[in-house]
């Protein structure tokens, strides 16, 4: 068989590129209203563009998806953090968010590893890709900040983490992740998505799960969007206030909003990653024991 040249090989991934991003315009015309469809362009396609290019520049720089970045400042704080990127999305995704939180708050941050084409693993998968943090962790203190799907999947390896480690001290942190649910996922072809379709089993059983590790002492926060098209801020935190009874929601279940973030990209919002690693420099999972 006759090899391709390096030309023809570059034309196929660009005509693949080509038709992912036709696709994705076709679907999202069909979704929304004119209105809605210029704002989920201007507040988030723009930058699900900048990713593929980003995961290019990195894929050339590294040869494959960074796992740890370690600042100088870690040995003085002790302090670790897994971060995990969203639906589709790499650890190159949340790598601008996760240097930032290295070096301006002393962390030691641990990235998520995903599929080689973006985060679309079923959650069980995620946490077999990702034993690796079991062994790179130990017994130490730990925090999970997940945006978007990455949440969940954080809840489910937190859940894996505390079976191996039930004294373990944990924190969990979601960023407009969809934790009951995105209406969108309804609609979307995107791989993964449906998994995130509000009442699906998987969201069900991850709501189990967020349940059983704030019983368990895991501490718990939700961040949510002024405005999000993709996850609404009810989407963003656990079921309604009613199942507690008529005495009101505790203090854990609100969705608290992050500065000045319109639109599904937190990941990509310098004043959200202050907020967040605010924090989470705060918290007493570090040097309390778990409930």
């Amino acid at each position: 068989m006759k090899r391709r040249t390096q030309w023809q090989r570059t034309w196929t991934r660009v005509r693949a590129f080509g038709r992912k991003w036709r696709g994705f315009f076709r679907e999202t015309i069909e979704i929304l209203e004119p209105i809605d469809t210029v704002r989920l362009v201007i507040t988030h396609v723009l930058f699900v563009f900048a990713e593929d290019i980003l995961a290019a520049i990195g894929i050339r720089v590294w040869g494959g998806f960074p796992r740890v970045i370690e600042p100088p400042s870690w040995r003085r704080t002790g302090k670790t953090v897994v971060l995990a990127p969203g639906l589709q999305q790499t650890p190159f995704s949340c790598y601008p968010f996760g240097w930032f939180l290295a070096h301006a708050f002393g962390f030691r941050v641990l990235l998520l590893q995903t599929h080689p084409d973006g985060n679309h693993d079923a959650f069980e998968h995620i946490v077999h890709r990702n034993e690796w943090i079991i062994d790179a962790t130990g017994t130490e203190p730990l925090v999970g900040i997940g945006f978007s799907k990455g949440g969940q999947d954080l809840a489910w390896l937190f859940s894996t983490l505390i079976m191996n480690d039930t004294k373990r001290r944990l924190g969990l942190v979601m960023m407009s992740t969809p934790l009951r649910g995105s209406k969108m996922a309804r609609v979307v072809k995107t791989r993964g998505a449906a998994a995130l379709i509000p009442g699906s089993t998987a969201i069900r059983q991850t709501i189990q799960l967020v349940h059983a590790l704030h019983a368990h002492g895991v501490r718990m926060k939700f961040f949510c969007a002024v405005w999000d098209r993709i996850v609404r801020r009810s989407d963003s935190r656990i079921e309604n206030a009613e199942r507690y009874g008529g005495k009101g929601a505790p203090p854990w279940y609100w969705a608290q909003t992050l500065w000045m973030q319109f639109g599904h990209t937190a990941i990509y919002n310098p004043l959200a990653w202050i907020q967040v690693g605010w924090y989470v420099a705060r918290l007493d999972v570090y040097n309390a024991p778990s409930a």
